[in-house]
């Protein structure tokens, strides 16, 4: 599933918007609506499957990336690590056991979410976590990735990203 993600085309209720506009990017009333349209089918979804299961299932839901609704990225204001501390920090969302869930940490990177996963269900599996390093690119130049685990780290406090 890619939504949000512009073009934002449903409102909460799942109806289709008329005027799709190119500016979406920063249309934070239409990533809001088609955020909360998204959230409650994906809520569905993990109810349905909950319901349905003969024993307690694993649920992992994660995003891609963050929002690209804060401020136009085409802006010489916006920087690189303005647009690193919106975009990398992601929904990261577990039903898991509670002895899986007591190993989980606030900034744990997918790097590691599947490897804790993983060695937490099945014995025979034992894989070592690896750092958790968060890498970014610009647009313009995509080939050159910077570490930007100090500055997002930073941000973080309680397990909650605050801007």
């Amino acid at each position: 599933m890619i939504s949000p993600h512009p073009p934002y085309c449903f409102d909460r209720n799942g109806k289709l918007q008329r005027r799709v506009t190119d500016d979406s990017w920063n249309n934070l009333d239409a990533y809001r609506e088609q955020a909360e349209y998204i959230g409650g089918r994906v809520l569905e979804v993990v109810d349905s499957l909950i319901a349905s299961s003969k024993t307690p299932p694993v649920i992992i839901i994660q995003a891609d990336h963050g929002t690209g609704t804060r401020a136009d990225s085409r802006s010489v204001a916006y920087s690189q690590d303005d647009s690193a501390m919106e975009r990398m920090p992601i929904l990261n969302a577990y039903l898991v056991p509670q002895d899986v869930r007591n190993k989980l940490y606030p900034e744990i990177s997918p790097v590691n979410s599947f490897r804790l996963l993983l060695s937490g269900l099945f014995e025979d599996e034992n894989l070592q976590a690896l750092e958790d390093h968060s890498f970014y690119s610009w647009y313009n130049d995509p080939y050159r990735l910077s570490d930007v685990s100090t500055l997002l780290r930073s941000e973080q406090r309680d397990g909650v990203v605050r801007y």
